[in-house]
């Protein structure tokens, strides 16, 4: 499952429960009744008075009594345009400053203030931000903008906007902002009382540790630093306690509760496989992620289960899903997504493996999209001809650069597929495209390489790279005879689930995968000529956002490309990048 899948669509005051923790979501448009003008962009000299003033309001509230009434509040903001907009673009904090100020609305609303000043009065004292607290920047290494805002909640509304997510629309500026409210008191209090977990796994060597920091002291040969006595001491315990401790560096308790707070999750009756999907704040680093969390069948965990590289012929599910950390957890590019972190927590339920990757989305306005089917469907499919052809064109060539890249570490995804490809903007404000999922994917050297990160195989290796499947693998409509169990599977069915994804790009059909499958076996068995007018015909009963003027004759040569990777008669990388180069 990837990022993009089943997010949950939530109504106006829509509940849901995460533990101990209730988030509210709520949908609202821009109301101006009784809300100051959003301020035009000011003379330079205007905007320092403007700050100046608002630093000196900061601490004067800060050193008053008032104060004491008040919680700290963090408020993380998602900003979706579909055109580019600067982080520093001081008119985009006046609509921060609006848009969180937009948490106590429904609260003066319900008390029918008539009165303009006595309004925005009664805001001021229910809520305080000043423009000192809030920051304004990119996610991780892409280019959609988040904000961090610290505001002061007065504590009679305080349990109110906890937890609570609102989704506001900038009509006039097409411009929305999600903004999720988050209670710095209430967290508090909770760290207090969670107790730090010990482990009783590893009781023995933690008197072992201590006994042997204290033996040595005063010994002369051993370094005062730290980490060297940390070292020595791994070295001087039994294989068996090395094992159980090296473990314990990623199997946690409640790491994941601690660290982040959660912005959005997957919907609990939607669970595929045990999977499920957060987008999540770390305030660490200001930053946030995709969490993906994976229920893991095995009670024990073992040092075999988490280290070892042995190619096994037959793998556990559990094994499977950690091999996909540890292929990721290698690679770098921007068109792989980038794994920041992976751990297994020790849970009620059992053993979760938890991956921190990327947070991708495209941050259009009216279509939040996550993965490269939806984007086709809402955004290539209205495009003209030329415009269509060429923003394909660039995304086949990232795609291309993201699978080079991976076959030449001796990976193969096994599982390629436009949801499988994430969406998203680069720094460059660029459309950027990562290849993600490989929970079907398999490093072929894994046996003798996988500690190294970036070994490239040679050329004769990397036109002969190939793998046995003990699973079958692919998805329908993508997938060769090959993907089946005890198939071998090599690059050339890589190159056919990307003549499909090229087909999708070109039309991208709505609805359940039956229609798009149809579309694509039958492309598959067909001469092009033969299929032109069968799929115009399908495309006007079933494609209603297509642009008025499509008709495949136009795709023709791209339709070539699609036909010559389906039937396996494009064999290089170099190959498949020229003729896309061409278009």
């Amino acid at each position: 499952m990837n990022q993009g899948e089943h997010l949950n669509k939530y109504e106006d005051d829509q509940k849901f429960t995460d533990g101990d923790q209730t988030f509210i979501n709520e949908q609202t448009d821009d109301d101006k009744r009784f809300s100051n003008t959003v301020v035009d962009n000011k003379e330079q000299s205007g905007l320092e008075a403007l700050l100046e003033l608002d630093n000196r309001n900061k601490q004067e509230f800060l050193g008053s009594e008032e104060k004491s009434v008040f919680q700290e509040f963090i408020v993380i903001c998602q900003i979706r345009k579909d055109k580019y907009i600067s982080e520093q673009d001081p008119h985009l904090q006046f609509l921060m400053e609006k848009a969180v100020y937009k948490g106590v609305q429904k609260i003066l609303k319900a008390q029918k203030i008539q009165d303009k000043e006595q309004w925005q009065k009664e805001q001021q004292r229910l809520m305080r931000l000043f423009y000192s607290d809030m920051n304004i920047g990119f996610i991780t290494s892409t280019g959609q903008l988040k904000s961090t805002v610290f505001i002061y909640v007065h504590q009679t509304i305080a349990n109110y906007l906890d937890n609570r997510q609102i989704n506001l629309n900038f009509n006039k500026e097409d411009l929305k902002i999600i903004a999720n409210y988050f209670s710095i008191d209430e967290r508090n209090k909770s760290s207090k009382s969670s107790p730090e977990f010990t482990s009783p796994i590893l009781t023995k060597e933690k008197s072992e540790k201590e006994q042997f920091k204290q033996n040595s002291a005063g010994s002369k040969t051993l370094s005062q630093n730290e980490g060297e006595v940390e070292n020595q001491l791994k070295r001087s315990l039994p294989l068996c306690h090395q094992s159980n401790w090296l473990k314990q560096e990623f199997i946690k308790k409640d790491y994941f509760k601690k660290q982040f707070l959660i912005l959005q999750k997957t919907n609990e009756n939607e669970l595929k496989s045990g999977v499920q999907i957060f987008f999540v704040y770390r305030i660490k680093d200001d930053q946030i992620y995709a969490v993906k969390k994976s229920q893991l069948a095995s009670n024990v965990i073992s040092f075999f289960d988490v280290f070892s590289t042995v190619n096994l012929s037959e793998i556990t599910n559990d094994q499977r899903k950690i091999r996909e950390a540890k292929i990721l957890s290698k690679l770098n590019h921007p068109n792989v997504l980038t794994l920041y972190d992976w751990w297994i927590e020790e849970e009620e339920s059992g053993y979760s493996l938890y991956l921190m990757s990327e947070y991708c989305s495209y941050p259009g306005l009216k279509h939040q999209t996550n993965d490269l089917l939806n984007y086709a469907y809402y955004y290539l499919n209205p495009m003209n001809c030329k415009e269509k052809i060429e923003q394909i064109k660039t995304i086949m060539l990232q795609i291309m650069d993201g699978l080079e890249y991976i076959h030449k570490r001796g990976i193969v995804h096994r599982d390629l597929k436009p949801e499988n490809i994430f969406v998203t903007y680069g720094i460059d404000c660029q459309l950027q495209v990562m290849l993600a999922d490989f929970d079907q994917g398999k490093d072929v050297r894994e046996s003798k390489l996988s500690i190294i990160t970036d070994e490239k195989l040679n050329d004769q290796d990397l036109n002969s790279i190939k793998s046995r499947n003990t699973i079958n693998s692919g998805t329908s409509g993508y997938a060769t005879a090959n993907s089946q169990i005890n198939k071998e599977y090599d690059k050339m069915d890589e190159f056919y689930a990307l003549g499909v994804t090229l087909l999708h790009l070109i039309l991208a059909f709505p609805g359940e995968p039956k229609n798009r499958n149809l579309y694509t076996n039958t492309f598959a068995i067909s001469d092009i000529s033969d299929v032109l007018l069968l799929f115009d015909s399908w495309a006007v009963k079933l494609v209603q956002n297509r642009h008025p003027e499509f008709n495949f004759q136009q795709y023709f040569h791209l339709m070539e490309l699609a036909k010559a990777l389906l039937d396996k008669k494009v064999k290089e990388h170099d190959h498949i990048r020229k003729i896309i180069q061409s278009w």
